[in-house]
């Protein structure tokens, strides 16, 4: 079966998005950024949290598909979505899309 992963960029955050998000990447995350993700509509007023969110949410989401056995045949991603998409294909790993987002994050 063929299929298209599409991960989109900003825009989509909302409280209670990270609710099932695995505990220990997100932990993994907020080390690696020493941000406290704030899963609030206060927290998504600050675009190093809705980045990060909606980034670790896309990860989460990939690791999760793979593990049921899912693979893309296709994957596309916009603007923010073009790190999970790249993590999704296998052409950057988690240490990867950190860096990426980091530089993006901290200028």
């Amino acid at each position: 079966m063929r299929n298209l992963w599409l991960f989109p960029g900003q825009g989509g955050q909302n409280p209670g998005m990270l609710d099932q998000v695995n505990p220990q990447l997100k932990e993994q995350v907020e080390k690696w950024t020493k941000v406290k993700l704030l899963d609030t509509a206060e927290g998504y007023q600050d675009s190093v949290q809705i980045q990060l969110s909606i980034l670790l949410l896309q990860i989460d989401q990939v690791d999760q598909l793979k593990k049921l056995g899912w693979q893309p045949t296709l994957v596309a991603g916009h603007s923010l979505g073009i790190f999970a998409a790249a993590y999704a294909a296998g052409v950057i790993n988690k240490e990867d899309v950190r860096a990426k987002q980091m530089q993006e994050c901290y200028p």
